[in-house]
């Protein structure tokens, strides 16, 4: 009889659903936290790329005595940037580019770089620093 009156030594159906559940809780814990690293490491190679970029545009006026004033003297400035970091570009209009080169020509000892990074951050590169910006700037 005593058989008869052991329970079977199993998981119920609730215990079983509480462990799915708290699995649950931290596989999007962990897709959030990885989402979190993943754009400030864009946003810090986009503006690491600034500052590069900057570098490089910095020496193209030691050498030359200007900066760049269209698009065959800034290929041959030998300007780079990080693949990846950046947001897509989409069309030709100027608001979808991704690194943007800006020199006035009422003073061309000047010059700006902004750049979108894939996490949609705006960041500005202006007399030596590079600073982040909101899209109504």
């Amino acid at each position: 009889m005593d058989l008869l009156k052991q329970r079977g030594r199993g998981f119920t159906i609730v215990e079983l659903l509480i462990v799915v559940v708290v699995i649950a809780i931290l596989a999007a814990i962990t897709i959030v936290s990885y989402q979190g690293i993943t754009a400030r490491a864009n946003d810090s190679a986009v503006q690491s790329d600034l500052s590069a970029v900057a570098n490089k545009l910095q020496a193209y006026y030691v050498e030359n005595g200007a900066y760049p004033q269209d698009t065959t003297q800034l290929a041959a400035a030998k300007l780079g940037a990080s693949r990846g970091s950046y947001g897509r570009h989409a069309t030709a209009n100027l608001g979808d580019y991704n690194l943007l080169y800006c020199r006035p020509q009422s003073d061309p000892t000047r010059f700006a770089l902004i750049a979108s990074s894939a996490s949609g951050n705006l960041f500005r590169w202006l007399d030596g620093s590079v600073t982040s910006m909101s899209r109504s700037n």
